[in-house]
């Protein structure tokens, strides 16, 4: 429903949150952490959330995180109507 509010109001909406398989829950190994549901071990690799102090627990991206933000960003906005592109 926000998408296309959004989108109406002439606002391109990026799925950013579809990289972090939100649904998935089948579980995985995490080195150096163990096993986690799919979703769990995708935002552990992409944010600080699973990191151990002084660093962590952080829910920030780390560099794979933001590395992974713009791949998504680039490839909407290379499939973006010319509209979006302002």
């Amino acid at each position: 429903m926000l998408r296309a509010v959004y989108a109406q109001a002439g606002f391109l909406v990026v799925p950013v949150a579809s990289t972090s398989a939100a649904h998935d829950t089948t579980p995985v190994t995490l080195p150096g952490v163990g096993e986690l549901p799919r979703n769990v071990a995708t935002v552990c690799a992409l944010t600080w959330a699973c990191t151990p102090p002084p660093t962590g627990p952080d829910i920030h991206p780390n560099d794979t995180g933001y590395q992974t933000i713009a791949t998504v960003f680039t490839a909407a906005l290379a499939d973006a109507p010319h509209n979006y592109r302002r």
